[in-house]
C-alpha cells in the first residue's frame, strides 16, 4: 500500500461499467442508493456535481490515459476515510447497486437477452472446440459463447415497464424513502442483490438456487413446520387467489422445486434441474417481490409476512374460501399476479 492509499478523508472512486447503456429516457444518469450510474459522455458536463474539483482532462493528462470513456457508463461513489478502506467500501457499494441493477430485469426480458453489468471490461469469449471420432476419423468444430452478450439499457421501454413493476418500490424501500422496520430493509438488500445475481448469470443450477434461497428468505421462518408444507402455503398466501394456483398446480410445483433444492445442497444433485424450473421461481419471485413493495404498510417486517400468512392459515382452518374473491378478510384485494410468457429451450433459455 502507498502513502496516498493510507491518507485519510472524503474519497470519490470513479468505475468504468460494461454491459449497462443510460439514454435520453433517464436523462443519461441513473442513481441507486449511494451509487449514480453516469453516461461517459455526459460527464464533463456534469463532473463538479459529481464531486470533481478538477476539469476531467486534468486527470487524463496526469495519468496519461482514459480514465472516463473506456465503457459507456462510469459509477460515481463517496467514501470517508484511508484510501484503501474507502476503495474497498466503494468497489463493494457499487457491485451491490448493479446486482440491484439486474434485478430489473426479473419479468422484463427472457433470460438469454439479460445482461451482466460489471466493473470493467464485459466478460464475453467465444469458445472453439474440436471434437475427432477415433472409430471414423469423422471431425467436427463448433464455437460457443461464454458470458452474456447484452447490454441492459435503460431506456423508454424500460422505463415504462418498471412503472408496473416491484424494483421502483423495492428501491425506494431500500434508500429509506418508504418506511419498514430497519432489520427488514437490511433482509431485503441481502435477498436482493442475491436474486440479482440470479438474472445475470447464465449457469442454470446456480441461477436455480439463488432463487430458492432468495423465496424461502423471503416466505419462511423456523418453526415446527416444514419447509416444504411451509414455503407454498406462504406463497399462496400472496398469489393463491389467481386461477393459475388450482389449474398449474402451483402447491406441487413448489414442494416439488424444494426437494430439487433439498438434492442439490444435501447431495450435489442438480441434474434435474430444468430451465423450466428457473423460469417458474422467476415468476414466483416476481409476483412476491410486487405485493411486498405495493404493501408496504401491511408487510413493514419479515414478522409481518408471516403473521400475514398465518392469518390466512387460520381463516382456511374456520372454513373460509381464503381464495375467493370475497372470501378472505386478511387478504388486500389490491394484491396483482403478472403471467409471464418464455421463450427459447435448454440452455438457450437462460
Amino acid at each position: 500500500m502507498n502513502d496516498v492509499e493510507k491518507e485519510r478523508g472524503s474519497w470519490l472512486l470513479c468505475a468504468p461499467i460494461s454491459s449497462l447503456d443510460l439514454t435520453k429516457s433517464v436523462n443519461y444518469e441513473y442513481k441507486i442508493n449511494r451509487v449514480t450510474f453516469i453516461d461517459s459522455k455526459k460527464l464533463s458536463r456534469r463532473r463538479k456535481r459529481m464531486g470533481f474539483p478538477n476539469v476531467l482532462s486534468f486527470y487524463v493528462d496526469k495519468f496519461r490515459q482514459n480514465l472516463f470513456c473506456s465503457e459507456n457508463v462510469v459509477a460515481i461513489v463517496r467514501h470517508g476515510g484511508t484510501g484503501k478502506e474507502s476503495k474497498d467500501v466503494m468497489l463493494k457499494l457499487v457491485k451491490e447497486e448493479l446486482d440491484l441493477l439486474s434485478l430489473s430485469q426479473l419479468g422484463y426480458s427472457p433470460r438469454y437477452r439479460n445482461a451482466t453489468p460489471n466493473i470493467g471490461k464485459k466478460l464475453v469469449s467465444q469458445c472453439n472446440i474440436f471434437m475427432a471420432n477415433l472409430d471414423t476419423g469423422s471431425l467436427i468444430t463448433r464455437s460457443h459463447r461464454e458470458g452474456k452478450l447484452f447490454h441492459l439499457c435503460l431506456n423508454e421501454d424500460w422505463k415504462n415497464y418498471q412503472k408496473n413493476s416491484f424494483f421502483p418500490g423495492l428501491i425506494k424501500i431500500l434508500d429509506g424513502s418508504v418506511k419498514v422496520e430497519s432489520g427488514w430493509r437490511k433482509d431485503l438488500k441481502k435477498i436482493a442483490v442475491l436474486a440479482g445475481q440470479s438474472q445475470s448469470t447464465r449457469e442454470i443450477h446456480k441461477a436455480f438456487l439463488w432463487n430458492m434461497i432468495v423465496i424461502e428468505n423471503l416466505l419462511t421462518t423456523q418453526s415446527k413446520t416444514k419447509y416444504i408444507d411451509q414455503l407454498p402455503e406462504s406463497a399462496e398466501a400472496f398469489i393463491g387467489w389467481a386461477n393459475e394456483w388450482v389449474s398449474d398446480k402451483y402447491h406441487e410445483k413448489i414442494q416439488e422445486l424444494y426437494r430439487k433444492r433439498s438434492c442439490f445442497v444435501h447431495d450435489a444433485d442438480f441434474d434435474s434441474i430444468t430451465v423450466e424450473d428457473i423460469q417458474f421461481t422467476d415468476s414466483i419471485l416476481f409476483n412476491i417481490l410486487l405485493n411486498i413493495v405495493r404493501h408496504p404498510s401491511i408487510f413493514y417486517s419479515k414478522n409481518s409476512l408471516i403473521e400475514y400468512s398465518k392469518k390466512l392459515q387460520a381463516e382456511r382452518i374456520l372454513g373460509i374460501n381464503i381464495n375467493s374473491t370475497n372470501g378472505s378478510k386478511v387478504r388486500p384485494k389490491t394484491l396483482m399476479f403478472a403471467k409471464h410468457t418464455y421463450t427459447g429451450e435448454g440452455n438457450d433459455a437462460i
